[in-house]
């Protein structure tokens, strides 16, 4: 698990996966406003879409988050997702990926 402390606006919400692998900070490579974005379960793909797809900028989304909440390096934003989505279960192993930004893997627990 992350030792960061709770930052979620649910009561009691906790972590439920551990990660494996962090992106690239926004301070080494800006605010990028496209890119791939796929998500594997367990190897096979589930989600694929594009950072232009967004409805709103990665900078505004960080602008309105950040009076809501204390953001700090290595958070990371979940702002929807593609088509695809669907259950997953403990053990199964997520693959995320955003195109020029990082990757991330996480095991459910």
């Amino acid at each position: 698990m992350i030792p960061r402390p709770q930052t979620s606006s649910i009561p009691g919400s906790r972590s439920a996966a551990s990660h494996e692998r962090k992106p690239r900070p926004a301070a080494a490579i800006g605010h990028p406003d496209r890119g791939a974005v796929t998500l594997e379960v367990n190897g096979a793909e589930r989600q694929s879409g594009d950072l232009c797809q967004l409805i709103w900028k990665v900078p505004e989304i960080i602008s309105y988050l950040s009076g809501l909440f204390s953001l700090a390096a290595g958070d990371l934003i979940y702002t929807g997702t593609p088509s695809g989505v669907g259950p997953v279960a403990r053990g199964d192993r997520l693959a995320g990926r955003v195109e020029g930004v990082g990757e991330i893997e996480v095991e459910v627990v």
